[in-house]
């Protein structure tokens, strides 16, 4: 039936897929067509249903749906571990005044008297002009 319905995508200039979904909905029970044609029920679920037994399109139905209100549910907001603004504003105060703690104590080289001579002897890099 597919050559069919490339045939009858091409004559009304549409895709196969078009001419294949509203065939689907000629095979839908009468209950579910006059359901499609009063806007109880959308159209993108019947297409699903359409090519499926007519006594099993009704169940069918009910189960594409409540997929669908199941994956439309968001997942509550899981408890965060993160610091409330009290505990941030806490540890800013705790960690600045550690790290502003060693700055009194700490020395140079020079402070200490130690002297640290490079190893090796820096080259000068820079072009030599010759006359």
């Amino acid at each position: 039936m597919v050559g069919t319905q490339d045939a009858l995508a091409t004559r009304l200039h549409r895709s196969q897929g078009w001419v294949s979904q509203r065939l689907a909905l000629l095979g839908l029970t009468p209950e579910l067509k006059e359901k499609l044609l009063s806007g109880e029920e959308p159209a993108e679920l019947l297409r699903r249903v359409g090519n499926k037994k007519p006594d099993e399109q009704a169940t069918h139905l009910e189960h594409l749906k409540a997929k669908k209100t199941a994956a439309k549910r968001v997942p509550a907001p899981a408890q965060s571990s993160a610091p409330t603004a009290g505990e941030r504003k806490a540890e800013a105060e705790a960690a600045a005044s550690t790290d502003e703690s060693h700055y009194g104590v700490m020395k140079t080289a020079e402070d200490a008297g130690e002297r640290h001579e490079p190893e090796h002897q820096e080259r000068d890099l820079t072009p030599s002009q010759t006359p």
